[in-house]
Formats: C-alpha cells, sequence, structure tokens
C-alpha cells in the first residue's frame, strides 16, 4: 500500500508536468524573501499563484520542497524583482503549511516508511532479513520512477509561459538518506548488502542524465567501503 500511494504521488507529478517548458530565468540574482511561516510545506495554492504572479509581472522561484519542515525567516522564495508588502503577503497566503507531518500526499514520507519497515525487519529482536530485502525490491521500483520526474515544478498560463517553479527534492538527496539507513544498520549482512549493489546496478540501467548516474556511483563506493570494513 505505501509503495502503491507514493508511487502515484510521484506520477502524479511527473504527468503534471508533461509538456510544460523547462524554461526558466537564471534566479542567481533575484531577489531574496524570507518565509514568515513555520511548519512543513506542503505545496502552493496553484491558481492564486499564478494569478498574483500574472497581474504584477513577477516571476517567482519557491526553494521550498514537499515535507520540507520551514522556520520563519527561512529565504525559501526569489522573486525578479522587489515585492510590496502586499504582494508578499499574497504570496505567502498562497503558500501551505501544516503543524503535522504530512503523509499520504508526500512521496518522501513513503519513501522513509518503507525503510523503517526494512531497517526494523534487521533489529536483532526481529531478526528478519526476508522482509529488508522485499522492502528493497519495493524502493527499486519507486527509484526507477523517481528518476523520470523533473527537478522543479513549473507553473505556466495558456501560452505556456513559465511564472512559477517549485523546488522538487533532488533524487541524490533521497538515495543518499535511504542508502545512510541501510548501511547503519544492515553492513554486517551480505544477504542485505548485495542486495543493496544490486538494486544500484538495476538503477544504473535506468538512468535518465550523468548526474543521476554519479549519484549511484558515490553511493556504491560507500557501499563497498562499509561492507568491506
Amino acid at each position: 500500500d505505501i509503495h502503491d500511494r507514493t508511487k502515484n504521488e510521484i506520477e502524479y507529478i511527473s504527468k503534471e508536468q508533461n509538456g510544460t517548458s523547462s524554461k526558466f530565468e537564471d534566479t542567481a540574482h533575484w531577489e531574496k524573501n524570507i518565509i514568515t511561516k513555520t511548519g512543513y510545506f506542503y505545496g502552493v495554492l496553484k491558481e492564486s499563484l499564478l494569478k498574483i504572479a500574472k497581474e504584477n509581472k513577477i516571476k517567482i522561484a519557491i526553494n521550498l520542497f514537499k515535507g520540507q519542515f520551514i522556520l520563519d525567516g527561512t529565504i525559501g522564495l526569489l522573486t525578479n524583482k522587489p515585492l510590496s508588502k502586499k504582494q508578499e503577503k499574497e504570496i505567502m497566503d498562497a503558500l501551505l503549511f501544516s503543524h503535522e507531518e504530512l503523509r499520504g500526499e508526500n512521496y518522501i514520507y513513503g519513501f522513509r516508511q518503507i525503510s523503517e519497515i526494512g531497517i526494523k525487519a534487521m533489529s536483532p529482536g526481529i531478526n528478519d532479513p526476508g522482509t529488508a530485502l522485499n522492502t528493497i525490491d519495493y524502493l527499486t521500483s519507486l527509484f526507477i520512477i523517481l528518476m523520470k520526474k523533473p527537478e522543479w515544478e513549473h507553473l505556466s498560463d495558456v501560452d505556456e509561459k513559465n511564472w512559477a517553479r517549485i523546488k522538487n527534492v533532488k533524487f541524490s538527496e533521497v538515495l543518499y538518506n535511504v542508502l545512510a539507513t541501510y548501511r547503519l544498520y544492515c553492513k554486517h549482512d551480505i544477504t542485505v548488502m548485495r542486495k543493496l549493489m544490486y538494486m544500484l546496478r538495476t538503477l544504473e540501467s535506468h538512468v535518465i542524465n550523468s548526474n543521476q548516474m554519479a549519484d549511484i556511483r558515490i553511493e556504491m563506493e560507500q557501499l563497498q567501503l562499509d561492507a568491506k570494513s
């Protein structure tokens, strides 16, 4: 169930962006704006944000990803020109935050849940490597889908002009977090370590770009070091 829910969430995001141009201005010298809310970021009111951007002719880059915990004062919003107090409030009102971590609507949480099941199965009190191996199969399936997801989610008008973009969590970050947990608790078990290596070799054959290949190679090297030690 966790696998299917997570898979559907990733595919929904990818489908929404299918056919959307990824063209967006360089944000290196844009105005930095602080987030005035605290909590778990879980998305934006897309129609509202698009309307604000078009009416005020403002390009917006939101450097927050879904499920990320944000503190008041975090610089997480870039604009191509300074904002008035009114504009700033309107944009903040279009950003959605929750005091509780999202589950069903946050695919990162799905990766973590499956990892936790695998790690708990390897605890001395349970000692069930078979379940740990099964979780790695499900994670392999999800990683292949995740690699197809764009790095940014864009909000565009009817003329397909992008007015805003929202950060998606990087493949490298999800891969590192999952592998770091398994390496820590499973490096003594040769069957699990071999399974993790097999997962990485499978992902190698599904890479979309050279960055993903480099990320996988780094994890392979770390896995080999831990296994040898």
